[in-house]
């Protein structure tokens, strides 16, 4: 870049900005350069040792007898552009993670939903085959995997858009958990808190398909 052009364009920028005193600095970066040039230095590798027009702005700016005329906005914008190389990567990462999360808790509120249907359409054959403890304990998970499927999904919800029924969907989701951990409370009482007893029986969980290979 020649000398001249260098200059052009720091001082666009100085005026550009508000640097009320910017012939101050172009005069000392014009005799700056030609003394690099009268020491054998190329315009362009003079040009290069100063840094080129954003490190000599950047300077300028840090500069303690800099002259700012109401445009701190625009000197905030400009850093902020000249930083891109720095920060964007990391802003980006950031929404590849969240991105990340909110497929992650939809894969999540999907399994648990789906769990938690399967199990309530074995409870019934579980009624059927077993009796009335099994369906009972059977009915509490598959409640508990379902408001977790609630949970989950309203968790989705929250994570990409705004709903004025997120909080009455959570506390379903709570309350539906709730009541199965309340069922299987009931069983295990039932069966007298016997661990050797609910082992045998959580043999007995049955999915609406394949239940009568447990015979």
């Amino acid at each position: 870049m020649p000398k001249e052009k260098f200059l052009l364009e720091l001082k666009l920028r100085l005026k550009k900005y508000g640097i009320s005193n910017s012939n101050q600095y172009i005069n000392y970066y014009s005799e700056y350069l030609d003394d690099l040039i009268e020491n054998d230095y190329t315009e362009a590798d003079a040009i290069k040792k100063i840094g080129g027009v954003n490190n000599v702005f950047l300077a300028i700016l840090s500069d303690n007898d800099v002259q700012i005329s109401n445009t701190k906005n625009k000197i905030k914008a400009a850093l902020l552009l000249m930083g891109i190389p720095v920060w964007g990567p990391i802003v980006a990462a950031g929404y590849i993670i969240l991105l990340a999360l909110v497929f992650a808790v939809m894969i999540c509120s999907i399994a648990f939903s789906f769990a938690g249907l399967w199990l309530l359409l074995g409870s019934l054959i579980v009624l059927l085959k077993t009796g009335f403890i099994d369906f009972l304990f059977q009915l509490g998970t598959a409640f508990i995997f379902g408001g977790l499927g609630i949970v989950f999904w309203q968790l989705f919800v929250l994570s990409s858009k705004k709903t004025f029924n997120l909080v009455k969907f959570i506390l379903l989701g709570f309350g539906i958990i709730l009541l199965g951990i309340l069922i299987c409370i009931i069983v295990f009482a039932a069966l007298g808190f016997d661990v050797n007893t609910i082992v045998k029986n959580s043999g007995n969980i049955y999915s609406p398909i394949g239940w009568s290979s447990h015979y």
